[in-house]
Order: structure tokens, then sequence, then C-alpha cells
């Protein structure tokens, strides 16, 4: 089932976690599979004979070492494997794993992503965003339970930052 109109469509499956698929505002295409996934703990499970499990998102960078640091350093994500030969590294992101991968610069705009990550501690993720200069607003306090922060990489992709609130059910 979708939901939702404009540049914002609700794709929900049941039994599956909330995914948002966001589109261009200009556009009626997508613009290079921008997608949010925001899971919670209880969504997480192993693959099964009959369902896949995410192993990893790809961002696809001219800038290698430049992201791999800033997600070592602004979100704390640890490196589970590092190859500086094949511009290959994967971190651990919570169940999940984020893989950056070097590619040539081309001249072609790339996609831009836009990744979302729960997170226990915002305000800690907030004062290192701060302490590098990769932001300079405070979290957004939403009424539905959460509080978020939205940022930019280096190569310009959206990282939505989010905490449930402690009375969030």
């Amino acid at each position: 089932m979708i939901v939702g109109c404009g540049c914002h469509l609700e794709k929900t499956i049941p039994n599956t976690p909330r995914a948002f698929l966001r589109w261009n505002n200009k556009s009626t295409t997508p613009v290079a599979v921008v997608m949010t996934v925001m899971l919670r703990s209880f969504c997480m499970s192993a693959p099964s004979p009959s369902r896949p499990s995410l192993f990893s998102v790809e961002l696809r960078t001219a800038q290698w070492p430049e992201l791999i640091e800033w997600y070592r350093n602004a979100l704390g994500l640890r490196v589970l494997v590092r190859v500086i030969e094949d511009g290959y590294a994967l971190f651990e992101a919570g169940d999940t794993r984020l893989a950056i991968l070097q590619r040539p610069a081309s001249g072609e705009a790339s996609g831009r992503w836009s990744l979302g990550f729960e997170v226990v501690d915002l305000d800690a993720i907030h004062a290192r965003l701060l302490a590098i200069g990769s932001v300079s607003i405070s979290p957004k306090v939403h009424p539905e339970g959460f509080r978020e922060l939205i940022v930019d990489d280096p190569d310009g992709n959206r990282i939505r930052l989010f905490a449930w609130s402690e009375n969030h059910s």
C-alpha cells in the first residue's frame, strides 16, 4: 500500500519496518533512489528461507577518505573492513552495515542519498557534529515522540539522526 502525495510517499508493507521514499520536488521521477529507512530494534530479524535481511547500504564517492573519516568521527560508526587499494570500507550501523566505495570523479552529478540513523544519545552526536563544524542547528523536537537532527555528509548526502523520547511507547 502507498500512502501520501507530492514529494513524500510512505510505502508500508505489513509486518515490515516503515520505509519512506522521497522524490525530487522538481520532478515526478525518483532521484537516485533516495530512501530513508527508520528501524526500531524490535523490527529487526535474521534472514529466513522466505525473507532476506538487509545487509548493507552502499554509497559511492569520489571523496572516499573524507567520507570514511566523517562517518567515523561525526557519527562514531565502527569500521569493520577497510581495503585501501580497492577503495572499500564497511561500517557497522546497528543491525545493518554502511559500505563506502571509491568511484572516480567523472564530472557527472552523483545521486544523493538520504540515510536515517536511530541513535540513543542524540546530544552526544550533536556535540561531535558541532565540534567538527558539520552542523550549526539544534535537534528538532517532534510531537510524535522523537527528536531529529538533519545534516549533510561531505558528499552532500542527507543524514537524518533521530532518537525516540523517553516516554515514547
